[in-house]
């Protein structure tokens, strides 16, 4: 049977703010972030989290966890092997996903279907402030603070130049 995780249907539809995923499963963990439900919680202290992941993330930054696999470029650690190999491709730089059709590259195979959303659907979230149209309310939101409003919340730990996105001060000092 073909899963609808290989497809791209993505019928489950958040009600706050209209984006699309192919499980509920994914849908449900995004609506989370909505309600800012944080339903994992810490046995050793009073934090909780909207993810298991970000719980194992916790008890090995904060508790010392000896489950953790230490990055040797910087003093995060990781519950899992495949947490800290997709970690490392911050430190190298790698982009070995493309999207076939514009191909723009990722570091992270599960950031292509998201962005393949932005050829196939309607820009229906329109900025206030110039022509531009968006397919994601998020995009719009991070268009607002870049551009309009000139907030530069990321800086390079060279030169302290500040950019608006993670993404652009990468782009502009990629890792060495």
């Amino acid at each position: 049977m073909f899963s609808k995780v290989h497809s791209n249907e993505t019928p489950f539809v958040c009600v706050i703010c209209k984006k699309a995923f192919k499980t509920v499963k994914y849908l449900t963990r995004h609506t989370a972030t909505h309600t800012k439900e944080k339903p994992n919680f810490c046995s050793k202290c009073p934090a909780s989290f909207s993810r298991s992941g970000d719980l194992s993330q916790h008890a090995i930054a904060k508790h010392g966890s000896k489950r953790g696999k230490k990055c040797q470029h910087c003093p995060k650690k990781f519950f899992k092997d495949s947490q800290l190999k997709r970690h490392m491709r911050v430190h190298t730089g790698e982009k070995s996903f493309s999207c076939t059709i514009c191909e723009r590259k990722f570091s992270r195979k599960d950031h292509l279907p998201i962005h393949s959303l932005i050829h196939s659907r309607e820009k229906t979230w329109a900025c206030s402030k110039c022509p531009k149209k968006f397919t994601q309310k998020s995009n719009l939101n991070s268009h607002l603070k870049a551009v309009h409003l000139m907030e530069r919340l990321y800086s390079c730990q060279l030169c302290e130049r500040q950019f608006a996105t993670k993404r652009t001060r990468a782009s502009q000092y990629p890792p060495q």
